[in-house]
């Protein structure tokens, strides 16, 4: 190992020479004998944070530009229902103590209540078993959907989750009806 510092690194060799006494290499700080053999995984690494970095920059640079969408609801009105696509919606359900059936079912009701062609929207959920509660509070709502769908879609309810409606006191109905004031 002498010969070949002596010839490759004559400074590493010169201060081993002086601290004979001293055998550990890492003291000299050369950090070309700690790539021995190491240069390609040096080179993947090098890679893969330039990468990260060039994604990093990429990403936090469209931060300071959103984009702002607009919704123009009424345009929908004019459109005709052969023009809207089929859509399917999946409702999951978890441990009744994590999601309540409750929210569930205004979920499914809410998706119910949809201003969508109803031959062209479909609501399915997907249920673990785990509880007979889920199912008989989905049960329970689905009777109910029989009168909130019209309900909500003769008189143009905007809130279409029950829960909010019934709790919300502020415009429940944008008909002029006295019906339900």
């Amino acid at each position: 190992m002498d010969d070949f510092l002596k010839e490759f690194f004559p400074k590493v060799y010169r201060g081993k020479q002086m601290h004979l006494h001293e055998t550990d290499y890492c003291k000299y700080d050369n950090r070309l004998l700690t790539l021995d053999g190491c240069g390609f995984v040096w080179a993947v690494a090098m890679a893969c944070e330039s990468w990260f970095t060039f994604i990093w920059i990429l990403t936090f640079s469209n931060l300071g530009n959103p984009i702002a969408y607009r919704i123009y609801p009424h345009l929908l009105s004019h459109r005709e229902e052969r023009e809207f696509p089929p859509i399917d919606m999946f409702v999951t359900t978890a441990d009744p103590a994590s999601k309540p059936p409750f929210i569930t079912a205004n979920t499914v009701l809410s998706l119910l209540a949809l201003d969508y062609p109803a031959d062209k929207l479909a609501c399915f959920v997907s249920d673990d078993c785990c509880s007979s509660l889920t199912y008989c509070s989905l049960r329970e709502a689905s009777e109910f959907a029989k009168s909130w769908v019209p309900f909500s879609k003769k008189y143009r309810v905007q809130t279409r989750a029950p829960f909010r409606y019934f709790t919300d006191h502020d415009s429940k109905v944008e008909s002029s009806s006295e019906e339900f004031r």
